[in-house]
Protein backbone atom coordinates (compact mmCIF):
# COMPACT_ATOMS: atom_id res chain seq x y z
CA UNK A 1 0.00 0.00 0.00
CA UNK A 2 2.74 2.07 0.41
CA UNK A 3 4.13 2.07 -2.82
CA UNK A 4 0.72 3.06 -4.03
CA UNK A 5 0.81 6.32 -2.32
CA UNK A 6 3.89 7.02 -3.88
CA UNK A 7 3.27 6.75 -6.95
CA UNK A 8 0.57 8.71 -6.03
CA UNK A 9 2.68 11.26 -4.20
CA UNK A 10 0.97 10.93 -1.23
CA UNK A 11 2.01 10.33 2.56
CA UNK A 12 0.56 8.15 5.15
CA UNK A 13 -1.65 10.53 6.54
CA UNK A 14 -3.77 11.39 3.26
CA UNK A 15 -7.70 10.93 2.84
CA UNK A 16 -9.92 9.93 0.39
CA UNK A 17 -10.46 12.91 -0.84
CA UNK A 18 -6.69 13.84 -1.24
CA UNK A 19 -6.12 10.57 -3.09
CA UNK A 20 -8.95 11.29 -5.68
CA UNK A 21 -7.69 15.25 -5.93
CA UNK A 22 -4.50 14.02 -6.91
CA UNK A 23 -5.79 11.24 -8.94
CA UNK A 24 -7.83 13.27 -11.27
CA UNK A 25 -5.23 15.76 -11.20
CA UNK A 26 -2.70 13.14 -13.18
CA UNK A 27 -5.76 12.00 -15.50
CA UNK A 28 -4.68 15.04 -17.28
CA UNK A 29 -1.15 14.22 -18.57
CA UNK A 30 -1.99 10.12 -18.53
CA UNK A 31 -4.71 9.99 -20.89
CA UNK A 32 -6.35 6.64 -21.69
CA UNK A 33 -5.96 7.54 -25.46
CA UNK A 34 -2.59 8.07 -25.58
CA UNK A 35 -0.65 6.27 -23.26
CA UNK A 36 -2.93 3.10 -22.24
CA UNK A 37 -0.10 1.51 -20.14
CA UNK A 38 0.68 4.95 -17.69
CA UNK A 39 -3.50 5.14 -17.62
CA UNK A 40 -3.36 1.43 -16.14
CA UNK A 41 -0.71 1.92 -13.95
CA UNK A 42 -2.54 5.17 -12.19
CA UNK A 43 -5.67 3.58 -12.09
CA UNK A 44 -4.15 0.57 -10.24
CA UNK A 45 -2.38 2.89 -7.92
CA UNK A 46 -5.09 5.19 -7.23
CA UNK A 47 -7.53 1.87 -6.61
CA UNK A 48 -5.18 0.20 -4.04
CA UNK A 49 -4.42 4.05 -1.98
CA UNK A 50 -8.56 3.98 -2.10
CA UNK A 51 -8.55 0.25 -0.48
CA UNK A 52 -6.20 1.34 2.11
CA UNK A 53 -7.64 4.48 3.44
CA UNK A 54 -11.17 2.70 3.78
CA UNK A 55 -9.61 -0.06 5.50
CA UNK A 56 -7.57 1.96 8.09
CA UNK A 57 -11.02 3.62 8.18
CA UNK A 58 -12.83 0.87 9.60
CA UNK A 59 -10.24 -0.42 11.61
CA UNK A 60 -10.21 3.10 13.46
CA UNK A 61 -13.82 2.64 13.79
CA UNK A 62 -13.31 -0.56 15.62
CA UNK A 63 -10.91 0.79 17.65
CA UNK A 64 -13.20 3.30 18.96
CA UNK A 65 -16.08 1.13 19.28
CA UNK A 66 -14.04 -1.50 21.75
CA UNK A 67 -12.89 1.27 23.85
CA UNK A 68 -16.06 2.70 24.37
CA UNK A 69 -17.14 -0.61 25.52
CA UNK A 70 -17.63 -1.49 29.39
CA UNK A 71 -16.31 -4.21 30.83
CA UNK A 72 -17.79 -5.34 34.19
CA UNK A 73 -15.73 -5.46 37.22
CA UNK A 74 -13.44 -8.26 37.97
CA UNK A 75 -12.69 -8.68 41.77
CA UNK A 76 -10.28 -11.34 41.55
CA UNK A 77 -6.85 -11.20 42.43
CA UNK A 78 -4.39 -9.79 39.85
CA UNK A 79 -2.57 -12.67 37.71
CA UNK A 80 1.29 -12.17 37.93
CA UNK A 81 2.27 -9.99 34.97
CA UNK A 82 2.87 -11.89 31.84
CA UNK A 83 6.15 -12.66 30.65
CA UNK A 84 8.12 -10.20 28.07
CA UNK A 85 6.89 -10.36 24.76
CA UNK A 86 9.54 -9.31 21.88
CA UNK A 87 6.19 -9.04 19.47
CA UNK A 88 4.25 -5.78 18.93
CA UNK A 89 0.72 -5.88 20.29
CA UNK A 90 -0.30 -4.59 16.37
CA UNK A 91 0.71 -7.99 15.85
CA UNK A 92 -2.14 -9.93 17.54
CA UNK A 93 -4.80 -7.60 16.07
CA UNK A 94 -7.19 -9.39 13.51
CA UNK A 95 -6.89 -8.81 10.41
CA UNK A 96 -9.42 -7.46 8.50
CA UNK A 97 -10.85 -9.81 5.25
CA UNK A 98 -12.32 -7.87 1.98
CA UNK A 99 -12.58 -9.39 -1.10
CA UNK A 100 -10.44 -8.12 -3.49
CA UNK A 101 -12.92 -6.92 -5.83
CA UNK A 102 -12.97 -4.33 -8.60
CA UNK A 103 -13.49 -0.30 -7.85
CA UNK A 104 -14.73 1.75 -9.99
CA UNK A 105 -15.28 4.74 -7.34
CA UNK A 106 -13.71 7.64 -9.54
CA UNK A 107 -13.11 11.23 -8.38
CA UNK A 108 -16.57 13.59 -8.02
CA UNK A 109 -15.27 15.76 -9.87
CA UNK A 110 -14.19 13.18 -12.33
CA UNK A 111 -16.98 10.89 -13.44
CA UNK A 112 -20.16 12.77 -11.46
CA UNK A 113 -21.68 13.65 -14.54
CA UNK A 114 -21.29 10.34 -16.37
CA UNK A 115 -23.43 8.80 -13.55
CA UNK A 116 -26.54 10.40 -15.50
CA UNK A 117 -25.30 9.02 -18.64
CA UNK A 118 -28.65 10.91 -20.78
CA UNK A 119 -27.84 14.01 -19.28
CA UNK A 120 -24.43 14.15 -20.37
CA UNK A 121 -25.23 13.27 -23.75
CA UNK A 122 -27.93 15.40 -23.83
CA UNK A 123 -24.88 18.53 -22.75
CA UNK A 124 -22.86 16.73 -25.48
CA UNK A 125 -25.58 17.06 -28.50
CA UNK A 126 -26.20 20.59 -27.38
CA UNK A 127 -22.46 21.56 -27.39
CA UNK A 128 -22.26 19.75 -30.79
CA UNK A 129 -25.42 21.78 -32.08
CA UNK A 130 -23.63 25.29 -30.97
CA UNK A 131 -19.84 24.53 -31.71
CA UNK A 132 -18.21 24.95 -34.68
CA UNK A 133 -16.57 21.47 -35.73
CA UNK A 134 -12.58 22.54 -34.26
CA UNK A 135 -14.26 23.82 -31.09
CA UNK A 136 -16.49 21.05 -30.69
CA UNK A 137 -13.22 18.30 -30.99
CA UNK A 138 -11.24 20.83 -28.49
CA UNK A 139 -14.38 20.16 -25.86
CA UNK A 140 -14.85 16.51 -26.31
CA UNK A 141 -10.55 16.03 -25.75
CA UNK A 142 -10.88 17.96 -21.81
CA UNK A 143 -14.43 16.54 -21.29
CA UNK A 144 -12.99 13.95 -18.33
CA UNK A 145 -16.26 12.18 -18.70
CA UNK A 146 -15.02 10.58 -21.98
CA UNK A 147 -11.50 9.48 -20.43
CA UNK A 148 -12.54 6.45 -19.26
CA UNK A 149 -12.26 3.38 -21.79
CA UNK A 150 -15.10 1.71 -19.73
CA UNK A 151 -17.31 4.81 -19.77
CA UNK A 152 -17.05 5.93 -23.76
CA UNK A 153 -18.64 2.96 -25.63
CA UNK A 154 -21.74 3.47 -23.02
CA UNK A 155 -21.81 7.29 -23.08
CA UNK A 156 -21.50 6.73 -27.44
CA UNK A 157 -24.88 4.55 -27.37
CA UNK A 158 -26.97 6.97 -25.24
CA UNK A 159 -25.84 9.20 -27.57
CA UNK A 160 -27.08 7.27 -30.90
CA UNK A 161 -30.10 6.75 -29.31
CA UNK A 162 -31.01 9.95 -28.27
CA UNK A 163 -30.23 11.36 -32.26
CA UNK A 164 -31.87 8.50 -33.45
CA UNK A 165 -35.46 9.12 -31.50
CA UNK A 166 -35.34 12.67 -30.23
CA UNK A 167 -32.72 14.43 -32.72
CA UNK A 168 -32.22 18.48 -33.00
CA UNK A 169 -30.60 20.26 -35.14
CA UNK A 170 -26.78 18.88 -35.85
CA UNK A 171 -24.50 19.19 -38.58
CA UNK A 172 -22.96 16.77 -41.01
CA UNK A 173 -19.30 17.68 -39.51
CA UNK A 174 -19.72 17.52 -35.98
CA UNK A 175 -21.83 13.93 -36.65
CA UNK A 176 -19.03 12.87 -38.68
CA UNK A 177 -16.68 13.59 -36.01
CA UNK A 178 -18.97 12.00 -33.04
CA UNK A 179 -19.23 8.99 -35.49
CA UNK A 180 -14.97 8.93 -35.19
CA UNK A 181 -15.13 9.69 -31.87
CA UNK A 182 -17.35 6.69 -30.72
CA UNK A 183 -16.84 4.20 -33.26
CA UNK A 184 -20.49 3.64 -34.82
CA UNK A 185 -19.02 3.64 -38.28
CA UNK A 186 -18.00 -0.39 -37.34
CA UNK A 187 -19.85 -3.48 -38.17
CA UNK A 188 -22.30 -4.21 -35.28
CA UNK A 189 -25.34 -5.82 -35.04
CA UNK A 190 -27.25 -3.45 -33.14
CA UNK A 191 -26.82 -0.19 -35.35
CA UNK A 192 -28.51 0.28 -39.13
CA UNK A 193 -25.87 2.15 -41.25
CA UNK A 194 -29.09 3.10 -43.61
CA UNK A 195 -30.75 4.51 -40.68
CA UNK A 196 -27.82 6.34 -39.36
CA UNK A 197 -27.15 7.98 -42.66
CA UNK A 198 -30.43 9.20 -43.43
CA UNK A 199 -30.68 10.15 -39.72
CA UNK A 200 -27.40 12.28 -40.51
CA UNK A 201 -28.96 14.30 -43.78
CA UNK A 202 -31.78 14.90 -41.66
CA UNK A 203 -30.28 16.47 -38.74
CA UNK A 204 -27.99 18.28 -41.03
CA UNK A 205 -31.18 19.71 -42.83
CA UNK A 206 -32.72 20.83 -39.26
CA UNK A 207 -29.38 22.38 -38.52
CA UNK A 208 -29.35 24.55 -41.92
CA UNK A 209 -33.24 25.47 -41.10
CA UNK A 210 -31.96 27.40 -38.23
CA UNK A 211 -31.68 31.20 -37.44
CA UNK A 212 -28.30 31.53 -36.77
CA UNK A 213 -26.61 29.45 -39.23
CA UNK A 214 -28.35 32.02 -42.25
CA UNK A 215 -24.28 31.73 -43.96
CA UNK A 216 -24.40 27.94 -44.07
CA UNK A 217 -27.77 28.26 -45.33
CA UNK A 218 -27.50 30.23 -48.36
CA UNK A 219 -24.24 28.46 -49.47
CA UNK A 220 -26.48 25.48 -49.61
CA UNK A 221 -29.02 26.95 -51.82
CA UNK A 222 -26.22 28.73 -53.73
CA UNK A 223 -25.82 26.70 -57.34
CA UNK A 224 -24.26 27.45 -60.47
CA UNK A 225 -27.44 27.26 -62.05
CA UNK A 226 -29.59 29.16 -59.21
CA UNK A 227 -27.59 31.70 -57.91
CA UNK A 228 -28.87 32.77 -54.25
CA UNK A 229 -27.33 35.61 -52.52
CA UNK A 230 -27.73 36.38 -48.28
CA UNK A 231 -30.75 38.68 -49.13
CA UNK A 232 -32.68 36.04 -51.42
CA UNK A 233 -32.18 33.10 -49.04
CA UNK A 234 -33.83 35.32 -46.24
CA UNK A 235 -36.98 35.78 -48.58
CA UNK A 236 -37.48 32.49 -49.56
CA UNK A 237 -36.67 31.28 -46.24
CA UNK A 238 -39.66 33.79 -45.07
CA UNK A 239 -42.08 32.66 -47.48
CA UNK A 240 -41.49 28.74 -45.84
CA UNK A 241 -41.69 29.81 -42.24
CA UNK A 242 -44.11 32.94 -41.98
CA UNK A 243 -47.71 31.72 -40.75
CA UNK A 244 -50.27 30.75 -43.50
CA UNK A 245 -52.33 33.55 -44.68
CA UNK A 246 -54.04 32.54 -47.89
CA UNK A 247 -54.04 36.09 -49.61
CA UNK A 248 -50.22 36.94 -48.73
CA UNK A 249 -49.70 33.61 -49.97
CA UNK A 250 -51.56 33.54 -53.13
CA UNK A 251 -50.30 37.51 -54.10
CA UNK A 252 -46.80 36.15 -54.09
CA UNK A 253 -46.83 32.79 -55.96
CA UNK A 254 -48.42 35.74 -59.01
CA UNK A 255 -44.79 36.76 -59.76
CA UNK A 256 -43.42 34.81 -62.55
CA UNK A 257 -40.91 32.14 -61.91
CA UNK A 258 -41.56 32.43 -58.17
CA UNK A 259 -43.31 28.83 -57.80
CA UNK A 260 -40.40 27.32 -60.03
CA UNK A 261 -37.66 28.76 -57.30
CA UNK A 262 -39.32 27.87 -54.39
CA UNK A 263 -40.17 24.37 -55.87
CA UNK A 264 -35.65 24.11 -56.62
CA UNK A 265 -35.56 26.00 -52.71
CA UNK A 266 -37.52 23.01 -50.94
CA UNK A 267 -35.58 20.38 -53.08
CA UNK A 268 -32.28 21.84 -52.08
CA UNK A 269 -33.88 21.42 -48.22
CA UNK A 270 -34.53 17.86 -49.09
CA UNK A 271 -38.08 18.97 -48.53
CA UNK A 272 -39.81 16.26 -50.90
CA UNK A 273 -43.24 16.20 -49.33
CA UNK A 274 -45.63 17.92 -46.53
CA UNK A 275 -43.79 14.93 -43.82
CA UNK A 276 -40.13 16.25 -44.72
CA UNK A 277 -41.48 19.48 -42.66
CA UNK A 278 -38.97 20.80 -39.84
CA UNK A 279 -38.65 23.29 -37.68
CA UNK A 280 -38.98 26.73 -38.21
CA UNK A 281 -40.93 25.59 -41.97
CA UNK A 282 -44.86 25.97 -41.99
CA UNK A 283 -46.47 22.84 -43.08
CA UNK A 284 -49.28 25.02 -44.78
CA UNK A 285 -46.80 26.91 -46.77
CA UNK A 286 -45.14 23.46 -47.81
CA UNK A 287 -48.35 22.21 -49.00
CA UNK A 288 -49.06 25.45 -51.04
CA UNK A 289 -45.71 25.97 -52.42
CA UNK A 290 -46.03 22.38 -53.53
CA UNK A 291 -48.87 22.23 -55.00
CA UNK A 292 -48.41 25.27 -57.38
CA UNK A 293 -44.98 24.40 -58.57
CA UNK A 294 -46.05 20.95 -59.51
CA UNK A 295 -45.86 20.76 -63.01
CA UNK A 296 -48.45 18.97 -65.67
CA UNK A 297 -51.10 18.68 -62.24
CA UNK A 298 -53.91 20.56 -62.12
CA UNK A 299 -55.51 21.81 -58.73
CA UNK A 300 -57.52 24.32 -56.97
CA UNK A 301 -54.16 26.34 -55.67
CA UNK A 302 -52.92 26.87 -59.42
CA UNK A 303 -56.85 27.93 -60.15
CA UNK A 304 -56.73 30.57 -57.91
CA UNK A 305 -53.43 31.86 -58.44
CA UNK A 306 -54.69 32.18 -61.98
CA UNK A 307 -57.79 33.96 -61.23
CA UNK A 308 -55.71 36.47 -59.45
CA UNK A 309 -53.39 36.89 -61.94
CA UNK A 310 -56.08 37.87 -64.14
CA UNK A 311 -57.78 40.27 -61.52
CA UNK A 312 -54.74 42.25 -61.42
CA UNK A 313 -54.33 41.87 -65.46
CA UNK A 314 -57.94 43.77 -65.45
CA UNK A 315 -56.99 46.58 -63.07
CA UNK A 316 -53.98 47.37 -64.66
CA UNK A 317 -55.90 48.05 -67.73
CA UNK A 318 -58.53 49.81 -66.44
CA UNK A 319 -55.90 52.06 -64.65
CA UNK A 320 -54.09 52.99 -68.78
CA UNK A 321 -57.72 53.63 -69.56
CA UNK A 322 -58.31 56.08 -66.78
CA UNK A 323 -54.66 57.41 -67.77
CA UNK A 324 -55.62 57.46 -71.41
CA UNK A 325 -58.85 59.17 -70.35
CA UNK A 326 -57.58 61.87 -68.34
CA UNK A 327 -55.11 62.69 -70.92
CA UNK A 328 -57.60 62.72 -73.91
CA UNK A 329 -59.82 65.50 -71.81
CA UNK A 330 -56.52 67.63 -71.16
CA UNK A 331 -54.79 67.87 -74.75
CA UNK A 332 -57.17 65.68 -76.93
CA UNK A 333 -54.53 65.05 -79.21
CA UNK A 334 -55.98 60.85 -78.77
CA UNK A 335 -57.27 58.84 -81.87
CA UNK A 336 -57.99 56.34 -79.99
CA UNK A 337 -62.35 55.19 -80.15
CA UNK A 338 -63.99 56.01 -77.67
CA UNK A 339 -66.12 53.21 -78.42
CA UNK A 340 -63.19 50.50 -78.18
CA UNK A 341 -62.14 52.22 -74.95
CA UNK A 342 -65.35 51.44 -73.40
CA UNK A 343 -65.65 48.18 -74.72
CA UNK A 344 -61.93 47.32 -73.37
CA UNK A 345 -63.13 48.91 -69.96
CA UNK A 346 -66.85 46.70 -69.60
CA UNK A 347 -64.49 43.23 -70.35
CA UNK A 348 -61.85 44.18 -67.74
CA UNK A 349 -64.52 44.76 -65.08
CA UNK A 350 -66.62 41.83 -66.10
CA UNK A 351 -63.11 39.77 -65.60
CA UNK A 352 -62.63 41.84 -62.09
CA UNK A 353 -66.23 40.95 -61.11
CA UNK A 354 -66.59 37.17 -62.04
CA UNK A 355 -62.92 37.03 -60.59
CA UNK A 356 -63.52 38.24 -57.08
CA UNK A 357 -66.70 36.55 -57.21
CA UNK A 358 -65.13 32.97 -58.06
CA UNK A 359 -62.22 33.65 -55.24
CA UNK A 360 -64.89 34.71 -52.50
CA UNK A 361 -65.52 31.00 -51.89
CA UNK A 362 -61.90 30.22 -51.19
CA UNK A 363 -61.34 33.24 -48.57
CA UNK A 364 -59.10 31.68 -45.55
CA UNK A 365 -59.02 28.15 -47.69
CA UNK A 366 -56.09 25.87 -45.73
CA UNK A 367 -54.01 23.69 -48.70
CA UNK A 368 -54.47 20.22 -48.13
CA UNK A 369 -51.56 18.82 -46.79
CA UNK A 370 -51.67 14.82 -48.36
CA UNK A 371 -52.82 16.29 -51.97
CA UNK A 372 -49.91 18.67 -52.60
CA UNK A 373 -47.72 16.06 -53.83
CA UNK A 374 -47.49 12.53 -54.12
CA UNK A 375 -44.91 10.25 -52.14
CA UNK A 376 -41.84 9.50 -53.79
CA UNK A 377 -41.46 5.80 -54.36
CA UNK A 378 -38.66 4.95 -51.48
CA UNK A 379 -38.18 2.94 -48.23
CA UNK A 380 -39.24 4.71 -45.34
CA UNK A 381 -37.53 7.40 -43.58
CA UNK A 382 -37.26 6.65 -40.21
CA UNK A 383 -37.78 10.39 -39.02
CA UNK A 384 -41.57 9.32 -39.15
CA UNK A 385 -41.43 7.98 -36.16
CA UNK A 386 -38.56 9.87 -34.86
CA UNK A 387 -40.49 13.16 -33.51
CA UNK A 388 -38.91 15.47 -35.84
CA UNK A 389 -42.31 16.94 -37.45
CA UNK A 390 -43.32 19.88 -35.89
CA UNK A 391 -46.70 19.96 -37.75
CA UNK A 392 -48.73 16.99 -37.67
CA UNK A 393 -49.73 15.51 -41.30
CA UNK A 394 -53.54 15.00 -42.03
CA UNK A 395 -53.83 11.39 -41.94
CA UNK A 396 -53.57 9.88 -46.12
CA UNK A 397 -55.70 8.34 -47.38
CA UNK A 398 -55.84 4.30 -46.77
CA UNK A 399 -54.41 2.16 -49.45
CA UNK A 400 -56.93 0.05 -51.07
CA UNK A 401 -58.16 -3.24 -49.85
CA UNK A 402 -56.56 -5.47 -52.78
CA UNK A 403 -53.43 -4.11 -52.18
CA UNK A 404 -53.59 -4.64 -48.61
CA UNK A 405 -54.16 -8.42 -49.53
CA UNK A 406 -51.89 -8.90 -52.05
CA UNK A 407 -49.06 -7.76 -49.40
CA UNK A 408 -50.26 -10.08 -47.07
CA UNK A 409 -51.03 -13.00 -49.33
CA UNK A 410 -47.91 -13.22 -51.65
CA UNK A 411 -49.40 -16.08 -53.26
CA UNK A 412 -52.21 -14.25 -54.86
CA UNK A 413 -49.38 -12.68 -57.54
CA UNK A 414 -50.01 -15.10 -59.83
CA UNK A 415 -53.68 -15.87 -59.85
Amino acid sequence: MKQALDALGLDASADERAIKRVYAQRLRAARPDEDPVAFQALHEAYQEALRWVRNRAQWQEESSAEALTTTPADNSPPEPPAPYDSHSPMDHMPVLHHPCTLDTDMPDDVVEQSLNLPRFARLLINTAADADPASFERWLAHRPELWSLADRPRIGDVVLQQLLHQGGPLCESNFDLLSRYFCWDEIRGDIDPYRVRARRSQLHRHWLLQPRNHAALTEALDRPQDRVSAQEAHARMERLTRPWHWLESTLSACVPGRAGTMRRTMQHLGVHTVRDTLAPLDADQIAFWMAISQPRHFSLLKMQVAIVRCLLGAMIVLAVLAVLALLGDAARPLALSTSGMKRVAIHASVVIVAGVVMLATFVGWTPSRTASAPAPVEPSSPSDALGMLTHGPRPRRPAPSFAVVSQMDPGTEGG
